[in-house]
């Protein structure tokens, strides 16, 4: 069978602006509550139809190409569920990176469900790819409706909601590769969670900025112990304030700022600082592609 039909999809990164840890459950997974909102660094997938089987590709060799890749597995997935004898070629084009608490692997697998219901026609609706997305990883279901929503359980269960602000996060990765397991492994959950919908309704990076939390930031710290030196180095400089936080289960930082001048200002010192691999002022939140 010829080539049907190629599609290019871009799928976002996310920052948790809030990550309450209450419990581990019965299945081994931890109960949380969570406030998501995506950004503007994105990676971008190529799709394309083929006539049989799976092929995924990328040029970062921290990416696997086999079947322990989240984007193979959604396709395997959605093949199995829909019956289609159709296959696929997936190319990745790796911006957000790997183990930063960004959820790169969870957005390549939604943007994959996303676009072989387009080129497969199989007239899905993103509620009955987000059951799939669900099947492969708690943060999943989040990047069907990615430009903020509510998160709980163990973050399948999606409240899509509507930020009353937009701006601007400087993302700052010290290079770290974070495993997410690691970390939940030595987490203490906080048993307690207060009302997330304040931070939905504030207006400003400042009023933002107070109520800033996430539970597994210690244990990032204790994982990766650089991450934690570079956020005190970039408070100690005077470059970051207080309110730079740790992002998900990863080793990226965030800072929020209602305008861009000030964005770019604080990304510029904090680039001076040796332990900072990379920056990235990036929207808030993101459009869906």
């Amino acid at each position: 069978m010829e080539l049907q039909y190629v599609l290019k999809i871009h799928a976002p990164g996310k920052i948790n602006l809030a990550l309450q840890v209450l419990r581990k459950r019965d299945d081994g997974f931890h109960e949380i509550r969570s406030l998501m909102v995506s950004v503007g660094l994105a990676d971008e997938l190529t799709v394309e139809c083929t006539d049989g089987g799976i092929e995924i590709s990328c040029e970062d060799p921290n990416v696997p190409c086999d079947s322990t890749n989240l984007a193979y597995r959604a396709a395997e997935a959605l093949m199995r569920r829909s019956g289609i004898k159709l296959g696929c070629r997936i190319h990745l084009s790796k911006r957000i990176p790997v183990g930063a608490g960004m959820g790169g692997g969870s957005s390549d697998a939604a943007a994959t469900l996303i676009a072989l219901n387009r080129i497969w026609r199989l007239g899905w609706s993103r509620n009955r790819l987000a059951e799939v997305g669900a099947e492969l990883g708690s943060d999943v279901p989040f990047f069907f409706w990615p430009s903020g929503a509510l998160a709980s359980r163990r973050g399948e269960t999606i409240e899509p909601v509507k930020m009353n602000w937009s701006g601007f996060a400087v993302l700052v990765s010290s290079g770290d590769h974070v495993s997410t397991p690691e970390v939940y492994g030595c987490c203490t959950p906080h048993h307690q969670t207060h009302d997330l919908h304040s931070l939905v309704a504030s207006k400003s990076a400042k009023e933002l900025a107070s109520q800033l939390c996430n539970d597994l930031e210690a244990a990032v710290f204790k994982v990766a112990p650089r991450v934690q030196a570079m956020r005190n180095a970039l408070i100690e400089s005077g470059a970051a304030s207080n309110a730079i936080r740790v992002t998900g289960a990863g080793s990226v930082l965030f800072e929020l700022f209602d305008d861009r001048q000030a964005a770019d200002k604080f990304a510029s010192n904090a680039a001076t600082c040796p332990l900072v691999q990379s920056t990235w002022v990036v929207p808030v939140p993101a459009q869906p592609s």
